[in-house]
C-alpha cells in the first residue's frame, strides 16, 4: 500500500485508512521501532516483560532446565 507523509506541526504524519487500522487492533496509540530502516507499528503501548509469564507457563518444563542458550522460544508479538 502506498500512502502519503504530511507535515503535521513540527512533525510528519502518515495517513493511513481507518479499516486498516481496525483490522490490525489500533486505538490510540502505537508503539513505533526502526529496525533496518524499517518502521514497525504496533497497536498500543507494550509494558516491560509484558506476556513473558504467560510465555513461560506454555514452555514445557523440562525446556526450563536446560541452558539459555539451547532455550528457543517463538514469540507471538515482535520484541
Amino acid at each position: 500500500m502506498q500512502t502519503k507523509i504530511k507535515k503535521i506541526g513540527a512533525g510528519f504524519g502518515l495517513l493511513l485508512p481507518k479499516k486498516l487500522l481496525d483490522a490490525c487492533g489500533f486505538g490510540s496509540e502505537a508503539t513505533v521501532t526502526l529496525l533496518n530502516k524499517t518502521l514497525i507499528v504496533i497497536p498500543g503501548s507494550r509494558q516491560a516483560r509484558e506476556g513473558w509469564a504467560e510465555t513461560l507457563r506454555s514452555l514445557p518444563q523440562g525446556d526450563l532446565k536446560r541452558e539459555p542458550v539451547n532455550l528457543r522460544v517463538s514469540c507471538k508479538t515482535p520484541l
